[in-house]
């Protein structure tokens, strides 16, 4: 069949106005979030003033998988949809309408147009380097602790069985995982965070102060050290494998985290400096690779050439 140059013209324009009168969604926070405003606006009025305010019937929607949720008429030619319920982690929402409909002029409305909104994967938020100062228990560890906040809740139990210490030598050694604790954070609660329940009402409860930090379980934080001293190596690092399940197993993690450590030194003097403060005794200050043990006499290890009198 021929068509001609100017049939081809017609079609497009008609294609042009077809999609220019098809109703158009909008999300106001890109990812979908429990807090999320889904806004559906259509090309013409299609009901009365007097159904400005008032909820959509039950035929005009539909929701794959279903998702609670009121929408309500914003004006003649828009509503706005609100959650009653957290969507699920990791999942991809579509929303269309759910039957034929007609603009307030009797012209159809396209049935064309859709919203898929998916909600943010299940991700470690942020990891960092419990040091010995920080954290009484790391001593044991050489400082090995790493802290763990997930944004959804986590049991220690899971993550066991996706983690492990590595080095550029493929030395490995296995993790223990327990459930993180308020005074885990120490001075850094910068690192807390809600877990995807928490977060929703916004009345969650803010990070805890300093002075309240206490033996209270972090649900969405993990504490993972090796379950040995790590040994000399390079580049020693905590690898969280992707697979692992929140608690409620609804989402997993899809990609795997690194954490870096550093390297693991031979014991070994770093640096010798003397301080002479005024009105004080000279002191010798030694610097090591490794922690040392709290509590020892070390000044059997120790000698001055000549005798200090």
């Amino acid at each position: 069949m021929h068509i001609t140059q100017t049939a081809i013209l017609i079609l497009a324009f008609c294609a042009g106005l077809h999609a220019e009168d098809s109703p158009r969604f909008t999300i106001d926070t890109g990812l979908l979030q429990a807090d999320s405003v889904i806004t559906l606006r259509f090309a013409k009025a299609t009901v009365a003033a007097d159904q400005v305010g008032q909820p959509l019937a039950a035929d005009w929607m539909k929701i794959t998988p279903p998702l609670r949720g009121v929408w309500t008429w914003t004006s003649q030619n828009s509503a706005q949809f609100l959650l009653t319920q957290i969507p699920t982690l990791g999942f991809t929402y579509t929303m269309e309408l759910a039957s034929d409909h007609l603009h307030l002029d009797d012209t159809a409305i396209s049935m064309e147009t859709k919203l898929e909104a998916a909600t943010p994967a299940f991700v470690v938020q942020q990891h960092y380097h419990l040091r010995e100062y920080e954290n009484p228990d790391a001593n044991a560890r050489q400082g090995h602790a790493v802290y763990l906040v997930f944004n959804d809740d986590v049991t220690a139990a899971e993550v066991e069985k996706f983690a492990l210490f590595t080095d550029d030598f493929q030395a490995k050694i296995p993790v223990t995982v327990r459930q993180a604790v308020q005074k885990d954070l120490r001075r850094n609660s910068y690192y807390w965070g809600p877990s995807w329940s928490q977060r929703y009402p916004k009345s969650v409860t803010p990070p805890p102060q300093v002075e309240a930090l206490d033996e209270t379980p972090v649900k969405n934080g993990l504490v993972v050290t090796p379950l040995e001293p790590l040994p000399v190596g390079k580049n020693w690092r905590l690898e969280l494998l992707r697979g692992i399940p929140n608690a409620g197993r609804t989402a997993q993690m899809v990609s795997s985290v690194t954490h870096p450590l550093g390297d693991v030194l031979t014991q070994k003097v770093v640096e010798v400096r003397t301080w002479i403060v005024p009105d004080q005794p000279p002191q010798i200050q030694i610097t090591f690779a490794k922690l040392l043990a709290k509590e020892g006499d070390f000044s059997a290890l120790v000698s001055i050439t000549p005798t200090v009198p």
